[in-house]
């Protein structure tokens, strides 16, 4: 006798095996780093979009959010897109609460909470009593750490010109060794992520 039919048994079990979404992390292939957006994730493998032109076979590791890393083979590409296989298959549950979780809409707009990226990179600071070279240490969407030759404190307000971007506002969140600084409005995925591609000069922008 047949098992009775349960079509949404197979829908949740679907959803289960790949979950669709649209989520930035950080990509790193061949040594450089990069962003991308992740359109979907199963245990076995994930669709990435990315400006690093990527090639079948390139050994790439993708970090999620809370610096969960997932690694694998690429399997194909197309127009920006790629398909990764990853090394081992990945349990769901432990990829979801990192990478699946969005923000809410307002946090969203506001201050984007995306992988930060390492950097040491030049840039100019500008406040009110002058200007001073300083050291870009790792930039995010939504901000950015920064080397300063100065002292300054929580809530002082800051211009950063870094080469190949626009200027950006941004406000002082933290002083340790280091400044945490918080972009007044973040920088869009695009952007950024071109300016990393000209950054490695190795990498031509996909579609």
């Amino acid at each position: 006798m047949n098992a009775p039919f349960h079509p949404e048994r197979k829908i949740m079990e679907r959803a289960q095996r790949t979950v669709t979404m649209l989520t930035v992390a950080k990509v790193r292939v061949r040594g450089v780093e990069g962003l991308c957006r992740i359109r979907n994730i199963s245990p076995g493998g994930l669709m990435l979009e990315t400006r690093l032109a990527l090639e079948c076979g390139d050994h790439v590791e993708v970090e999620l959010r809370q610096q969960r890393v997932v690694a694998g083979r690429i399997v194909w590409t197309r127009a920006g897109r790629a398909g990764l296989a990853f090394d081992v298959p990945e349990v769901m549950d432990g990829l979801l609460p990192c990478a699946g979780r969005r923000p809410s809409r307002i946090r969203r707009e506001q201050q984007p909470r995306g992988p930060r990226l390492q950097m040491d990179c030049p840039l100019e600071v500008r406040m009110a009593d002058g200007r001073a070279e300083a050291t870009l240490r790792d930039i995010s969407q939504g901000g950015a750490k920064v080397s300063l030759p100065f002292h300054t404190h929580v809530g002082e307000r800051l211009l950063l010109l870094v080469p190949g971007l626009p200027l950006k506002l941004g406000i002082v969140r933290w002083v340790r060794e280091d400044v945490g600084i918080a972009f007044a409005e973040p920088l869009g995925f695009d952007l950024l992520a071109d300016w990393l591609v000209a950054r490695s000069g190795g990498f031509q922008r996909q579609g």
